[in-house]
C-alpha cells in the first residue's frame, strides 16, 4: 500500500525490480568469491547451485560481502546422508 502505482508499473512489479536486482547482487558476491569452484563445476552446474543458495540462503549480515561465508554450511546440508 505504501508504493505509489504508476501506469502501467504495479506496486508489486516495482518492489518486484528491487528484489530481483537484489538476489543478483547475491549471485555476484557468492560467484566472485568461487572461481575454483566455478572451474571444476562448470557454468551450468555452478549455475545452478549458486541460485539454488541464493533461493534458500536469507542473508544474516548487514554486510553483503559475509553473505558468502554461508555457503560451505549449505553445501554440508545438501551432501547426500550415506555419504
Amino acid at each position: 500500500r505504501w508504493i505509489r502505482a504508476k501506469e502501467d508499473f504495479a506496486p508489486a512489479a516495482q518492489l518486484a525490480v528491487y528484489q530481483n536486482a537484489y538476489r543478483y547482487r547475491l549471485y555476484d558476491v557468492v560467484a566472485g568469491d568461487y572461481p575454483a569452484l566455478h572451474a571444476y563445476l562448470g557454468k551450468d552446474a555452478f549455475y545452478s547451485l549458486i541460485w539454488a543458495f541464493v533461493n534458500h540462503v536469507p542473508p544474516r549480515h548487514f554486510n553483503i560481502a559475509r553473505y558468502a561465508l554461508y555457503l560451505q554450511e549449505f553445501l554440508a546440508a545438501q551432501r547426500p546422508k550415506d555419504e
